[in-house]
């Protein structure tokens, strides 16, 4: 999936934007970061629950947050690609909330 194929909505607490994109059993959430245009937070989810994925989140003794603050809009774009692989399913756009 490219940058420009993202579909944005407006978020419904916050003053971002916001996607999200099923691949296979995942779901990609995106939100603008408050007060820091261009950069994005990234989380997965698996069944609802919040996952991590090695390869995306960083692999540490207590592995840390679920959530991947301040990601760039290439940085986004790999994390897609990466989970597209994992599945073999195409990211697609799914309902924004």
């Amino acid at each position: 999936m490219k940058w420009d194929e993202i579909v944005w909505t407006k978020h419904d607490i916050l003053p971002s934007k916001c996607a999200r994109i099923s691949c296979g059993r995942y779901t990609i959430s995106l939100i603008e970061e408050i007060n820091c245009l261009g950069v994005y937070e990234l989380a997965v989810f698996h069944q609802g629950n919040l996952c991590q994925i090695a390869g995306i989140h960083p692999m540490t003794d207590d592995w840390g947050d679920d959530v991947l603050r301040f990601q760039t809009a290439e940085q986004c774009v790999a994390h897609i690609t990466k989970i597209h692989l994992i599945t073999g399913k195409e990211p697609e756009n799914a309902n924004a909330s």
